[in-house]
């Protein structure tokens, strides 16, 4: 065999074996992509969704002599007679 023709050869190993490399790496992400889009619809539509407001601290529930009286609601008409 010739010089050139196993130059050749070796070249268009080399290219071969980059294209599987590549085709390897797309395989990989798309895999992981499928993956997370599995996730999302598992998760459902608003799992993604985040409250970021503040939230009150938690009170602790007062017994029922400490609360405030309720005032009652007294006409405007009757105040003034």
């Amino acid at each position: 065999m010739s010089e050139p023709f196993l130059e050749e050869q070796l070249r268009r190993i080399r290219q071969m074996s980059a294209r599987i490399s590549e085709a390897r790496d797309r395989q990989q992400a798309l895999s992981k992509e499928i993956e997370r889009e599995r996730e999302q619809r598992r998760l459902g539509p608003l799992e993604n969704i985040h409250d970021f407001r503040a939230q009150p601290a938690e009170r602790p529930e007062r017994p029922h002599d400490e609360r405030p009286a309720r005032r009652r609601h007294v006409p405007t008409r009757a105040r003034h007679r």
